[in-house]
């Protein structure tokens, strides 16, 4: 039987860990440590006594609805530190888990509201000689972006 030396830290956090489906995957910069990026935001509801447990997360367009659940046993969060002095590992306490957010479900793809989608101009003198487009092609994509379709009593 092995004995692992625990240290109480001077702050011991309650904590909360998050449980989701499937993978997460971070695009830090290089010079940006991964315990500074920003995951995305979440959000409690307050509306009743039956929906105060039931959260959801938002991460860039995407949004996964969940619930808080208490775990049937506390978890430690601990960090392993190699004491240079005797070359023995022990274990500082970190912080103390009691409930988890579970997100049981597939995320729910958002869509930008017309207030929020960016219109995109195509300027034809800007394009140059080289374009796979001919004139006529380009002629054709300009009326068919910004004007309105022909009505039979317009063409008479």
């Amino acid at each position: 039987m092995f004995k692992i030396p625990l240290r109480k830290s001077n702050d011991v956090k309650c904590l909360q860990l998050i449980d989701l489906q499937g993978s997460l995957e971070t695009r830090p910069e290089k010079d940006k440590p991964l315990n500074s990026v920003t995951l995305g935001s979440l959000t409690f509801s307050e509306k009743s006594d039956q929906s105060k447990d039931r959260c959801s997360l938002t991460i860039e367009r995407q949004k996964c609805d969940g619930k808080k659940i208490a775990l049937k046993k506390p978890l430690l969060i601990c960090r392993k530190v190699i004491n240079a002095q005797n070359n023995q590992t022990e274990y500082i306490i970190v912080g103390v888990a009691k409930e988890k957010l579970q997100f049981r479900s597939r995320p729910t793809p958002l869509t930008p509201s017309p207030q929020q989608q960016k219109t995109k101009t195509i300027d034809f003198d800007e394009m140059s000689s080289s374009s796979p487009l001919k004139l006529s092609s380009q002629e054709s994509v300009a009326r068919t972006l910004f004007f309105s379709p022909k009505t039979k009593k317009e063409e008479k």
